[in-house]
């Protein structure tokens, strides 16, 4: 039964992902093809809960193929990440964009 649950788990975190990306490719043309660009870009500290290399590197990787984001460090201890944003007008709103990744990966993986 753990198997197959880990294979739910792991289809409904690939449509939740492919969601994510056409929400977030959809919003950078908009950005980039409207005439006014009215964004806010920067570098924030979002803290993580993943411990393992595995789960550092895979969270780190799906946040830099999101149009718009890219993951600039990893702190040495694994409790944070430097993240690059488009449009950074509320730090809080990316922390909590990264967070629902974090628990739905971690759904996966643990």
């Amino acid at each position: 039964m753990r198997f197959i649950e880990k294979i739910v788990r792991a289809v409904g975190f690939a449509f939740f992902f492919l969601w994510e990306l056409v929400l977030a490719n959809a919003y950078v043309a908009y950005e980039v093809a409207t005439p006014r660009l009215d964004i806010t870009p920067g570098i924030i500290r979002v803290p993580i809960r993943s411990d393992s290399d595995l789960e550092v590197t895979m969270l780190a990787n799906l946040i830099t193929l999101t149009p718009g984001t890219l993951t600039i460090e990893v702190a040495r201890d694994h409790s944070a990440l430097f993240v690059h944003g488009f449009n950074v007008s509320s730090p809080e709103n990316l922390r909590a964009s990264v967070g629902k990744l974090e628990d739905k990966l971690l759904r996966v993986l643990r």
